[in-house]
């Protein structure tokens, strides 16, 4: 039997509305977390690629040295050292992109309610600014044995959740959030206002 919407009382109507925004942010929480998943695993693969790159140009630098270092200013050894430090800077430019779009989509998910719930590390309120998405370095730092095949949304979730919890603790104890990494973690951070200012006055 069908209800018209003009039979329901105000309660009901209320009550109606209520269940359509709790289903609605349902629906939003876990969209975020599987946009969040994929971006997570876009910069994973491109750590991998980026890691592999490295090492090959290393490698043929190493035996270039090694067997053939008269002919390393030879045109088409120079060549291919170039083409193969023109590939490591293209990862690298991806994979820096790759990070920035991670910070949008974590900011993004830190503006709904029930994707906050889900985060213990935010049950003491901290409000975040534009600089302090460098915690999401921290995430791919959780992750360092996975790849993306194997990354799934629970990791995903519970490497942000410690990734902000460290970055709180720094800023609490005014640690270095820096000095968490390795020297040869690929860090991505916004450049330090003195550094560009310095940069703008000479262009100036």
């Amino acid at each position: 039997m069908e209800k018209k919407l003009i039979d329901c009382t105000q309660e009901e109507l209320i009550n109606f509305i209520k269940k359509q925004r709790e289903i609605y942010a349902l629906e939003e929480c876990d969209n975020l977390e599987l946009i969040l998943t994929d971006r997570v695993r876009r910069v994973l693969d491109l750590r991998d690629i980026m890691k592999t790159t490295r090492a090959n140009h290393k490698r043929n630098r190493k035996i270039i040295n090694k067997y053939i270092k008269p002919m390393k200013k030879e045109a088409d050894i120079r060549k291919l050292l170039k083409k193969q430090e023109d590939e490591v800077v293209i990862v690298e430019s991806r994979y820096v992109a790759a990070m920035v779009d991670l910070m949008m989509i974590v900011i993004q998910s830190l503006g709904s309610e029930m994707f906050q719930d889900k985060l213990e590390s935010l049950e003491k309120w901290y409000e975040f600014e534009p600089d302090d998405l460098v915690f999401v370095n921290g995430i791919i730092k959780a992750l360092q044995y996975n790849n993306s095949f194997d990354t799934t949304n629970n990791e995903v979730m519970k490497a942000l959740d410690d990734a902000i919890d460290e970055y709180i603790y720094c800023i609490e104890n005014d640690l270095e959030y820096r000095e968490k990494f390795d020297k040869n973690f690929m860090y991505v951070c916004f450049p330090e206002k003195e550094k560009k200012e310095e940069q703008e006055d000479k262009d100036e």
